[in-house]
Formats: C-alpha cells, structure tokens, sequence
C-alpha cells in the first residue's frame, strides 16, 4: 500500500537543530542493531552546519546525498562520485526519557531531516538537479504507523507523536527473558539470543585463556521481537492499530518513496530475518522477485506473535531487498517537495546507521593494500570501530562465525556476500558525557573551553598533557596508574553479553578539581578501549583474524581516545581525512599528503628535512595549498609518524579523503541506486579512501603498563559477579 499523502500538511520552517541485485519477495513462500558529534563549542538552538572546500567551479555534477538519524540529530551530506564530502547540515530532534522507556517522534525526524537537506544543499552550493541518489541510515530503533502511515503511539503517555522505540529503549527484559527460553534456532545467528536491547544468560570469564565461556548461548542485544512483545502485552490499543512495524532506517525509504521494502542488513540484524535464505539468488540481477522467504513463522508462533506472520508478513516485511537496490520510482512528489530534490530521485535501500559507516569506511586502506591482487579477502582481516554515543564493532568473513556474546553471523547485512559479526559497547560517547556532565568541576571547565571555542574534550586533553609534563610521567597514560574503570554502565553488550553488568571506579579520593576530572576521563577513555580489546580479543580466539582497525564517528576526532586504542590494542588505526585536523598539534603522531603527492619523494622537498632514520619529513605543521591544478585551495598539514616498522619499512603514505563515513555509506547506497556504480562493494572501493594512520607506541613500557592495567579491567568484573553471588545468597 502507497504511502498516503497528506496535502494538507506543510513542512515546518523551524531552523532547529543499486546493488542491482534483485528484490526478494516473501510473498509466495512457504512458512518456516551513533554517529556521535563533537561539538567545539556548545550546541546552539539553532542547525549546525559542516562544509567543506571541495566545491567545484558550478556545473552540472553527479551528487549523491547521505541521510544518517542518530540518537539527538539528523544529518545530510553531499558527495561527489570520488566520495569527497560537499557539505553537510545537522538538525536536532527530540528524544523523551522515562525510566527504561526512551521514545521519539517520526514527525519530528522527518522534518529534522528535510531543514537538514535544504541547508546542506544551500550551503553546498548544490542544486536539485545534481542529486543523482539519495540513501538512508539510521539507528535501529522501532517505528509504529497505522494503515494511513499516521504515528501510533508506542509509550506509556499515550502521546501519539512518540510513535519510535529507540534503540537504547530497557523496557522488555522479561519478554526477552521468556524469547531465549524458546531456544529457536534462528537465535543462533544472532549471537545466541535476544535481548531488550536482553536478558542475560549466566556467564564467566575464564581468565586461563582470554576467552568468555558460557553456560548458555549469549543474548542479542537490539533485537525488536521483545519490544513488539512488550506493545502486545502492555498497549493493546495500540497494538490493535499498527499497521506496519518498522525499523527507522526502512520508516525514511516508505516515507521517502511509498515502497514498502525492507533492507536485509535490518531484518537480518533485528528483526531475526535469516537472510542466507537467498545465497544462491544473489547473482540473479535480472530476476524481478525472490522465492525463499527468510521468515521463520514458527517462532514467530512461539513466542506469542504469530499474528505478524499474517498476509504475507505484510506488518514485519512483505519484501525485503539488499542495501542499495533501487526503490519504487525513487522519490514521490510529495516528499521530493519536503526535500527541495526532484521526484524520482533514485533512493537506495536503507542500512542501520553502525553498518553504513562500516560501508562508508571499510575499503579505507593503504594503495598498496587496495591494489593487492592476490588478496581479495584483506577486507576479511579489518575491523571497523563505528565510535559514536555507543560504538559497534564490524568485522566481515567468508564463512560464517558463530561467536558466543557477539551478534551475527549475518549474512549480506553490510558487506554483500560477506557474513557480518557485530560486536558493540552500549556507552561510549555518552559514557563520557556522563563522567564529565555529572562532576562538580564541569561547569567552569565547560565556560573555560566555550571561551576559547574549543571543546571540552580539547581541553581535558590539554589538561593531562600539563599533568604529564609536571609530574614527570613517562606517557600521558601512566597518569592513571591508580585508577581503574570498568566502562559497563549501560550493561555489557560483547563479549560478556550482561545487560545487568554495572560500571565500576577504584582509585577514587575527596579531589574534585579539573586535574581529578581530567583523570577520570583519561580512565573511562581507557576502560572503553580495554573494552575493545576484549572484542577483537575475543573474535579472533573464534575464527577471526583482525589486524587492521578503521574507525569513524566522533569520538574517532577525539585524538586521545585514538590514541590509548591503538596503544592498548596493539594494532595500528586507519582514519578518514575528515578527522585529520582535530588532531594538529596534540598528542597522537600521525601523518597525512594531500592525494596530488603520491610517493615520498615528492614530499621533503615541499616539506624540509628529513629525520636520518626514517623516510618521513619532520617539520613543524604547516600549510600547502593552491594546488591540483590550481582549481582550489586545501590546507594540508604534517606531523612526525612514531618510527613503527610498518612506516619505515616504506609503506606509501596515506592518501587524504574527504569524508563523513556514516554519511557516506548512506550515500554509497544513493549511487547504486542510481546505477553509477554496480554494486555496493564496487561503489566502496571507488568512495572509500585512507586519511591517516594512528600507530601503537612502541615503547615497550607502554604496553607492560597497558597489560597490567587490562589484567585489573578483566578482575574488576569478575569481583562483581563474585559481590552480586554473595548478595543473592544473602537474599535468598
């Protein structure tokens, strides 16, 4: 069913904050889960908008536009065919918190997004008629509407503009609770269970080996079947008028297009949609409709939600189709108007907003990586960090990896072809936030960073660089030699899988000055990369063989929390070119030529001297401009490079790329759609490309002091699953 137009309704003028592969149709078949923004000053009423200089002398270009809802904002971005960012705008949306119970509005999110699209393309100068495609992501969150497309309220308020769950949302621990009990097979390709975002299993670490074990199978966390359960049982009214259930991401495309299609990267991952039903149909571009079905209707039946396997799982997903296949007739004229773009604008199918930045950054990698003939399977040895107000951990394989307290396999949810593991932290970026909103030295710290236009985070890295220098510690991390968090206040996601898991601090005094601040910080930063290292740890002791990190998001801007991953994980972290400048002049030895210099030895004579013992110039940061061919002007700086043998060895530099990863995934799927490029992978390996790269420390004092402190992360949970042992003893 068309998605109803309302004519009568007028966007608000508020300035707030293909993969051609062929369309699976469940419709004859048998039965059978941030981009996180850093501001430099705080947020205003008013939108907040990024540009770029990369804006071509005006002629008709091929534009690609990228839509990402995050947890607070709407973002859109324009690129080029070469993945270069245009522009961008954000504008703000509204979120309600209650308890366990966090909702937004789709009304809202719509307008956010189109103030957001209207800015972005007035400000980068692009017209209407350049948008050649236009994709979508979003977090996963869970969209009611009935039968007309109108909001269906999903909260306990009765407000029908809170019609979303989002994806943070605790409310269905017991429904996930009675759901793992079901022990369906289809819960093993998602980790092992389901989750509220769900209901742990019991769980211990066995510290012999690095590995987690488990009595029982680990719970997905993020997937809808508990929610949904939750609605039924508790909004009966409201359950009674839904007409589609909706994940966010697929919500944007029918109200962008009418079309009703699902993506398999949101059925697979949340919805327990087995995707591998079409393995042997994936390269049938010219077939209009699938036959096999992933649905299993069973377990739909089973856990008391069999009326959403009624008409051909019309509520659930009629049909479901890959990331980037074009649909309907692109946009309808109604939201093309909204939009300021033209009807008929291609639109690709949606992916989750983590999976779009792991599309947007994963062919990220050295040239002499990317032009490696006989290894077309690296792409099976990198990780990408997604590093926002959570961070999800996506690494792709050939084969499938079933990994306990890990989601997935999921097959073609991101990568196509590729089965997809995904590890994740539940708090990161709003961890942080949470450290240093709640201590008694944030607001002055806050007035002291809005004075100077920096961010806090700025300054509290400034902060522990004095601290450093004036006790005389050997490394910026040493400072917190006695202090130690476990990062879980949000529960464990992976490899623990422990919703009930809870932060913990030792090392805590009566100082609550900056200094005291700017040490908890450095320890949280710490807490959520040992938290890292416990994932990849974990992924390759079950089949993975990770060496290659890429991360994207706004904490991946922060140089320090780059910095203590790489150090404390060992492995060497790949940036886009759009991070590249938060990072001149502080504490991470990075390096970065701009795509017109291609070899070494182009750059000293540019640059100055060179330090005897590396290829590499050592200047002070500096500027170089007016060049490819005098089009444009683009800074471009230097700084040293830690002498690592994978540098000196002569490893080419990093070619520079312009970009917004999650944004440019939601774009990638924009130019399939529009049949600029074949397929999502080939639209990658021409949109993607390296900034710069992030090195371990090599001195060997730095790793002792980074194991010792790992060996206290792992204790400090186990000692609270011995105190919660005792504790229940004592109740019992």
């Amino acid at each position: 069913m068309d998605f109803k137009e309302k004519k009568d309704k007028k966007l608000d003028s508020r300035k707030s904050m293909t993969d051609t592969t062929p369309l699976l149709d469940s419709t004859h078949q048998n039965q059978r889960h941030s981009y996180y923004r850093f501001n430099s000053f705080p947020i205003s009423n008013s939108f907040a908008v990024e540009m770029t200089t990369n804006i071509l002398p005006r002629q008709l270009r091929s534009v690609f536009l990228g839509v990402d809802v995050g947890t607070g904002s709407a973002r859109a971005g324009l690129f080029n065919e070469d993945g270069k960012l245009l522009g961008s705008a954000s504008s703000p949306i509204q979120i309600w918190k209650d308890g366990d119970c966090v909702e937004q509005s789709s009304t809202d999110i719509w307008l956010a997004i189109c103030t957001a699209v209207k800015t972005a393309c007035d400000l980068g100068s692009v017209s209407k008629e350049e948008v050649k495609g236009l994709g979508f992501a979003a977090t996963c969150s869970l969209v009611a509407v009935d039968s007309e497309g109108e909001p269906v309220t999903v909260s306990w308020s009765g407000d029908t503009r809170r019609n979303i769950i989002v994806w943070m949302d605790h409310r269905a621990v017991k429904q996930a609770e009675r759901i793992n009990a079901s022990n369906s097979p289809v819960l093993q390709y998602c980790g092992g269970g389901v989750s509220p975002e769900m209901e742990p299993p019991k769980s211990l670490l066995d510290r012999s080996s690095g590995i987690v074990s488990f009595s029982v199978t680990a719970p997905f966390v993020g997937a809808f079947s508990p929610l949904l359960l939750w609605v039924k049982e508790n909004l009966q009214e409201s359950w009674s008028m839904v007409f589609r259930w909706m994940d966010l991401s697929d919500w944007l495309t029918y109200k962008a297009t009418g079309d009703d299609t699902r993506s398999l990267c949101t059925t697979v991952c949340k919805w327990t949609y087995l995707g591998h039903a079409h393995m042997q149909q994936i390269n049938e571009k010219d077939s209009c409709a699938m036959e096999s079905c992933g649905w299993d209707d069973g377990f739909w039946e089973e856990i008391g939600l069999g009326d959403l396997v009624d008409g051909h799982h019309a509520k659930i997903g009629r049909s479901v189709a890959f990331p980037g296949h074009a649909l309907g007739s692109g946009l309808t004229p109604h939201a093309a108007k909204e939009l300021g773009l033209m009807a008929g604008t291609p639109v690709g199918t949606a992916l989750i907003d983590a999976h779009a930045g792991g599309v947007g950054v994963m062919e990220s990698v050295l040239a002499s990586d990317s032009e490696s003939i006989v290894d077309e399977d690296a792409i099976s040895r990198r990780m990408v960090l997604v590093c926002g107000t959570s961070t999800c951990h996506m690494a792709v394989s050939r084969t499938k990896l079933f990994i306990p307290g890990v989601w997935g396999p999921f097959w073609s949810a991101m990568v196509p072809e590729y089965w997809l593991t995904e590890g994740g932290q539940s708090a990161t970026g709003s961890l942080l936030d949470h450290i240093i909103e709640n201590h008694v030295a944030s607001p002055h710290l806050a007035n002291r960073a809005a004075s100077r236009r920096i961010s806090i985070f700025d300054l509290l890295n400034e902060i522990l660089e004095s601290m450093k220098q004036d006790e005389g510690s050997p490394f910026i991390a040493a400072l917190t030699n006695d202090m130690h968090i476990l990062p879980d206040f949000h529960g464990n996601r992976s490899p623990i899988a422990d919703p009930k898991s809870k932060g913990m601090i030792s090392g805590l005094t009566l100082d609550t000055s900056e200094k005291q601040l700017a040490l908890l910080y450095l320890a949280t930063v710490q807490g959520i990369a040992y938290g890292t290292r416990h994932i990849v740890e974990h992924c390759n002791a079950n089949g993975h063989k990770i060496d290659t990190l890429l991360a994207c998001g706004g904490l991946a801007k922060n140089c320090l929390f780059v910095q203590e991953h790489a150090d404390i994980i060992g492995l060497s972290l790949s940036l886009p070119r759009s991070h590249f400048m938060l990072f001149i002049n502080e504490l991470c030895d990075i390096h970065e030529v701009d795509e017109n210099y291609n070899d070494y030895t182009s750059v000293p004579s540019k640059l100055g001297r060179q330090n005897k013992n590396s290829l590499l110039p050592v200047v002070e940061p500096r500027s170089v401009g007016h060049h490819r061919d005098g089009r444009e002007y683009s800074p471009v700086y230097y700084n040293n490079l830690v002498n690592s043998p994978r540098t000196v060895n002569g490893y080419p530099i990093i070619l520079p790329r312009e970009n917004e990863s999650v944004l440019l995934g939601s774009a990638i799927l924009g130019a399939v759609a529009s049949k600029k490029y074949h397929t999502v992978r080939d639209a990658m390996k021409a949109m993607n490309a390296a900034g710069q790269v992030v090195h371990p420390s090599q001195d060997v004092k730095v790793k002792k002091y980074h194991d010792a402190k790992y060996s206290i992360f792992r204790d400090l949970y186990e000692q609270q699953q011995k105190h919660r042992s005792l504790m229940a003893e004592a109740l019992s």
